[in-house]
């Protein structure tokens, strides 16, 4: 399966198209190549996009969904990805409102899904997500209407998670609709779309190999190197194949492994490398120690992590709104052949993990999901 974007000319269709679309205020009535109607446009759309920039939770919804758009795309399981709430759509009023999501995704076995994306940015995590009943009706509407029911995306900051669910797995209170973490990754539908779980043995450690020109400063303690070389090792094994070494390249740098410095000193004092050490988080903890291998994160969690770095300043704030990667490139990252390979080194457990139905969800309070390791 090979994703391809269909071309488009937003620099002159559709800014052409918007041109058309908002109406004079000022130059009321004047046709397309009047210069009041055009310079009125350019101020306005100057100020609108000024208003929009300085609007943080405006700025971070549009992100959250270019980076689900981006993160399907990098994961290539699918047959068609469309936005959905582009352009001007009309519905009868006696069925009661309709709510367009954000898109509509045909996956690998033709199923057609429309998704609604959301960022839930709570400090608590455990704290569930809400939304307004009328709204998920709105959607539910549309879903039923267009043959396509709607799903939730969620982004959940804390812990940097996406999880996909059916909005049928959302709970009652009061005037909203709810869901929290711990059920929402219970329901997570997003292995529809080649996501998984992975694992590795820590720790990863980045070695940088050097050489020390002259002695350490008695003073400030610094002294001169020269970088020779560089390697990946994992659970104390050097990496020497090309695929090995990036496959363990991203989870060092994307993963949710924590990284300490370590120097090595030969036999005369002198530094001759530079280990950067990332280990998961307890893994001191003595289950996690007997545990023969620990979680990196959700492929999407990984490249959530590299969309992030691309989009948002040291503060937090949006830089870019877009990140464009190379369609199925997290699903090339680790063939469905690697565990045939009779020579390989890195340790490599991948979870395919299925949802549980609502109905079983509901009945047995949302128990850790299934998995199907993969060594």
């Amino acid at each position: 399966m090979t994703i391809q974007k269909v071309p488009r000319d937003p620099e002159n269709l559709e800014m052409l198209r918007l041109y058309a679309a908002v109406d004079p205020t000022e130059a009321v009535g004047a046709g397309l190549r009047d210069t009041e109607r055009l310079d009125e446009f350019l101020a306005r759309a100057r100020t609108s996009l000024e208003r929009s920039i300085a609007t943080p939770s405006r700025m971070h919804g549009l992100r959250a969904q270019a980076m689900f758009r981006a993160t399907l795309v990098a994961l290539g399981q699918f047959q068609l990805l469309i936005d959905e709430d582009a352009g001007d759509p009309y519905y009868d009023d006696d069925i009661g409102r309709l709510a367009p999501p954000d898109f509509r995704i045909v996956d690998s076995a033709g199923d057609a899904l429309s998704i609604e994306v959301k960022s839930v940015k709570l400090n608590d995590p455990l704290k569930p997500f809400g939304v307004r009943k009328s709204d998920v009706e709105a959607w539910r509407r549309w879903g039923e209407l267009t043959g396509a029911p709607v799903s939730l995306a969620l982004w959940w900051a804390i812990p940097g998670r996406w999880t996909l669910v059916s909005l049928d797995h959302l709970q009652p209170r009061g005037s909203k609709l709810e869901i929290d973490l711990p059920h929402a990754i219970v329901a997570d539908e997003m292995s529809r779309f080649g996501d998984s779980l992975l694992g590795t043995k820590p720790p990863l450690i980045f070695r940088v190999h050097c050489e020390q020109e002259g002695p350490i400063d008695a003073e400030t303690g610094e002294a001169s190197i020269r970088i020779t070389d560089t390697e990946m090792l994992v659970d104390g094994r050097k990496l020497v194949d090309k695929l090995e070494r990036r496959i363990a390249w991203v989870f060092f740098r994307f993963g949710g492994w924590e990284a300490e410095q370590e120097l090595q000193h030969g036999p005369g004092g002198d530094v001759t490398a530079i280990d950067l050490v990332a280990c998961p988080p307890g893994s001191d903890d003595e289950r996690q120690a007997q545990q023969e291998f620990a979680s990196v994160g959700m492929l999407s969690s990984l490249y959530a992590a590299l969309f992030n770095e691309a989009t948002l300043s040291p503060e937090g704030d949006v830089d870019q709104l877009e990140h464009r990667p190379e369609p199925g490139e997290l699903a090339d990252l680790i063939p469905d052949n690697f565990w045939e390979r009779p020579d390989r080194v890195l340790p490599l457990w991948r979870f395919n993990i299925q949802p549980r139905n609502p109905e079983e969800q509901r009945t047995r309070g949302g128990a850790p999901p299934t998995g199907s390791p993969h060594d």
